[in-house]
């Protein structure tokens, strides 16, 4: 009974993740062409072909896929990689939904979150512990992933003469944030040198992701000035 209980949620896993992987592969190639049609990726990736598909920026897509299988091609490494990449994708909004609440918070809405600015911070920190708990290597090769992206940008920037410093120094908290929790990584507990041990690692995270929220809140209030 365990042997057909184990083969049940082993399909269940293949399952969940072709389709994960089928929504995210077309999603990915969409962000490739929306980033060159504002201006951030080369035009190459705005081409389409006769269904409205943009198949350039589909098969750079694929190419990264593979890539990354290559370079880890057990299961539960790629999962941590993406769920990490996803963590750090979505917890700004935790930091712009208590921007948004300080500066347009008389807009009409049919949803309020009460106690937002609390619960903003306190989600924000748990996700800088999601991304710790993923442990040492994973935290290098996500976060490091996702700052590759930095220099493409401001070469865009720069480009099209769009570059503001305002904006960098504005921004600058988030990867300082990142940062911050890679170098705990690297000495803490979950796979590092354990220079940090438990729990003092999680409290270090939790309390750092709490001081970059603010800092990030912070950054974004000024636009009201």
């Amino acid at each position: 009974k365990l042997y057909i209980l184990g083969v049940y949620f082993f399909i269940i896993a293949v399952i969940a993740s072709i389709s994960s992987t089928l929504i995210y592969f077309g999603s990915a190639a969409r962000v490739l062409y929306a980033n060159a049609k504002n201006g951030y990726m080369p035009k190459t990736f705005l081409r389409l072909n006769n269904k409205g598909v943009p198949y350039i920026a589909l098969i750079v897509s694929l190419a990264f896929a593979v890539t990354y299988m290559i370079a880890f091609p057990q299961f539960l490494s790629e999962a941590g990689i993406f769920s990490v990449a996803s963590v750090v994708s979505y917890a700004p909004a935790a930091v712009s939904l208590a921007v948004l609440r300080e500066i347009d918070g008389n807009r009409e809405r049919p949803f309020r979150i009460r106690y937002a600015r609390i619960l903003s911070a306190i989600a924000f920190a748990a996700g800088g512990l999601m991304i710790y708990w993923a442990s040492y290597p994973t935290t290098l090769y996500t976060i490091g992933s996702v700052l590759v992206g930095i220099p493409i940008y401001l070469y865009y920037e720069v480009r099209y003469g769009r570059f503001l410093l305002m904006q960098v120094k504005r921004g600058v908290w988030y990867v300082g944030w990142l940062l911050s929790i890679l170098l705990i990584s690297v000495l803490g507990s979950f796979g590092g040198m354990d220079l940090i041990p438990y729990p003092f690692d999680l409290i270090t995270v939790f309390l750092i992701s709490l001081l970059f929220f603010y800092v990030g809140y912070l950054s974004g209030i000024k636009l009201k000035i």
